[in-house]
C-alpha cells in the first residue's frame, strides 16, 4: 500500500504553521507580522524535514503540483486586484494582503522544493 504523499505533506505544512503561530505568540501577545511569518516559515521547514525520509521523487512531484496551484491562485488574485481598480468602493487592500500571503506561501513551497533537491543531490 502506497502512502498518500500529498496528504503527508499537507499534514507537515499544517503542523508547521500551527507550531509557528503558537511559538510566535508564546512570549509576545501581539508579535509583528514579520516575526509571525518568520516563525511559521521556520517551523514549516522543520516539519517538512521531519518527513524527508519520504520518497523524494514523489514528494517533489507533489510540491510541483502545489506550486502550480499556488501560482494559479496568485495569478487569479492579480487579475482580481486589477479588476477592483475599476470600482470606487473596492477590496484592493484586502486582496493585496491575500496576494502577499499567497506569494509568501509560494516562496515557502519553492524553498522546500530547493531543500529537497539539495538533499537529493547530497544523498
Amino acid at each position: 500500500m502506497k502512502p498518500k504523499y500529498h496528504v503527508i505533506l499537507e499534514m507537515a505544512i499544517e503542523q508547521g504553521v500551527q507550531r509557528g503561530w503558537r511559538l510566535a505568540h508564546k512570549h509576545v501577545e501581539n508579535p509583528e507580522e514579520h516575526v509571525i511569518i518568520e516563525r511559521i516559515n521556520d517551523e514549516v521547514m522543520s516539519s517538512i524535514t521531519d518527513y524527508l525520509p519520504l520518497k523524494i521523487m514523489i514528494l517533489s512531484d507533489t510540491l510541483d503540483h502545489y506550486i502550480r496551484e499556488t501560482e494559479a491562485d496568485l495569478e487569479g488574485l492579480s487579475l482580481e486586484i486589477r479588476e477592483e481598480t475599476n470600482y470606487e468602493d473596492n477590496a484592493i487592500e484586502w486582496l493585496s494582503e491575500q496576494y502577499d500571503i499567497v506569494n509568501q506561501n509560494l516562496n515557502n513551497l519553492k524553498q522546500i522544493k530547493q531543500i529537497i533537491e539539495n538533499h537529493e543531490q547530497h544523498s
